[in-house]
């Protein structure tokens, strides 16, 4: 988990934000799936103000700072902001929370989402695109990946560009971090019952999101996204009834 190192007080100021997301966007499965649009932007701001803001991290004074200020009423804070949208106050309290602890709030927010970032409807359509480019170097995956990337719906292409452009910007390793997201991004309706599926599954499922990932530059654009009824999968072709014999 992205909280693993955390203190005690971060641990509880991250509970009470995510909790605070529930409180604000609903906490059944029905309220998350209205206010998807909600919860894109509010959370696209964070992330993005997260990273303009990484260089406070580096120097010493500012790592003074924000050990100094990193407890639980920072996250008070935070938490009401985003309950209000109150870009201000979020403004102000960014310097001093943590990408990892937002990181980790990210995950515990698309948890309990009814789907992955990436629809069920869409999901053999990027298996589709793993098994094709399989061994295959991330340039020759980048195309097939872009267009199914921006015909996602707009709020679930803002929340994966935000992950992604976060998730590159910290220092743990993609794979781990791909690991840590996986889930959250892309995976089946019903877990596959055929044992070979079951173990391909989640390694295609991996791959397509580290190429997610490590292609992120070149897949997303602000602003971009499709219709969620932009790309639907084609339904199975019905076999031609044969032909009768012409009567004598």
């Amino acid at each position: 988990s992205l909280a693993v190192g955390m203190s005690e007080a971060e641990r509880q100021a991250l509970m009470a934000l995510w909790k605070a997301g529930r409180q604000k966007w609903g906490g059944d499965h029905s309220a998350f799936r209205v206010d998807l649009q909600g919860i894109h932007r509010v959370l696209h701001f964070i992330t993005e103000n997260l990273l303009e803001e990484e260089e406070l991290f580096t120097s010493i004074e500012s790592s003074v700072e924000y050990a100094k200020s990193n407890d639980t009423r920072i996250f008070q804070t935070l938490m009401e902001a985003i309950k209000s949208d109150d870009k201000k106050v979020l403004n102000k309290c960014m310097p001093a929370a943590d990408p990892y602890t937002v990181a980790a709030a990210l995950k515990g927010y698309f948890q309990d989402m009814p789907e992955p970032i990436i629809q069920y409807s869409a999901y053999e359509r990027y298996m589709e695109i793993a098994r094709d480019t399989r061994g295959l170097p991330l340039k020759a995956k980048a195309n097939r990946l872009a267009k199914a990337v921006s015909e996602l719906p707009k709020p679930r292409y803002a929340n994966l560009h935000s992950i992604a452009n976060l998730c590159i910007n910290l220092d743990d390793s993609l794979g781990d971090l791909a690991c840590v997201f996986a889930n959250s991004i892309l995976r089946p309706r019903n877990p596959p019952t055929d044992p070979e599926e079951a173990v391909e599954s989640p390694k295609l499922c991996l791959a397509i999101v580290l190429s997610l990932f490590n292609l992120q530059d070149q897949l997303f654009k602000k602003g971009g996204g499709g219709n969620p009824n932009t790309w639907q999968a084609k339904p199975k072709a019905k076999p031609k009834a044969k032909a009768k014999p012409k009567a004598k």
